[in-house]
């Protein structure tokens, strides 16, 4: 083996190590966030975008609600009461002895 391809033997090794090194850390990164991924985490925490969802779920609601004067009411009511008493007694309303 000659000289020059045994300086080169430490150099290999490195780089095959730094290749082993770097596909380990690139296994690691699968978990990191894609572009779009990102995009939705920051449409969750945007204020102003959740104010306007939430702003046309109202306008939803005020277009049933103004629906709901064209169909039929129906009510209904209950009422019961009672009143028993019972007058014996020595005060200011009992009768005269």
């Amino acid at each position: 083996m000659s000289m020059q391809a045994q300086s080169r033997r430490p150099l290999l090794r490195a780089l095959v190590r730094a290749a082993v090194l770097g596909g380990l850390l690139q296994a690691g990164a699968a978990s990191a966030l894609t572009l779009m991924q990102a995009y939705q985490a920051a449409l969750l925490n945007d204020p102003t975008y959740q104010g306007a969802v939430q702003d046309a779920a109202a306008g939803e609601e005020y277009r049933n609600i103004g629906r709901s004067a064209l169909l039929p009411n129906l009510s209904a009511s209950y009422s019961a009461s009672q009143n028993r008493s019972d007058l014996r007694g020595e005060g200011c309303w009992a009768a005269p002895r």
